[in-house]
């Protein structure tokens, strides 16, 4: 029998089902949860103070005071203008 290296366990752990991966990825944790030095991703992130985003407002910030540049609509509008103006068009 050969040598077991991480990279044949590797490539038989891909070979398993997807029900046994699962399984083998909790039993890992547990495993790793009981090292001294083991934090999940969970725990560094509270360590660095984030959290869960809520809602997809809170991810794009609070909205610039005074920005109008935003409107698409106006901006569609102002494209079409550009797009007929002739004189535009010129590259002298």
């Amino acid at each position: 029998m050969g040598q077991i290296t991480l990279e044949k366990v590797l490539s038989e752990a891909q070979e398993l089902s997807t029900n046994d991966q699962h399984f083998l990825r909790s039993w890992l944790d547990t495993k790793l949860h009981g090292q001294e030095n083991f934090k999940s991703i969970e725990d560094i992130a509270r360590e660095q103070g984030k959290r869960p985003i809520v809602n997809f407002q809170e991810l794009l910030g609070p909205d610039p005071e005074g920005d109008d540049d935003d409107d698409v609509d106006e901006f569609l509008n102002e494209l079409r203008e550009w797009r007929k103006d002739e004189t535009l068009r010129e590259l002298d």
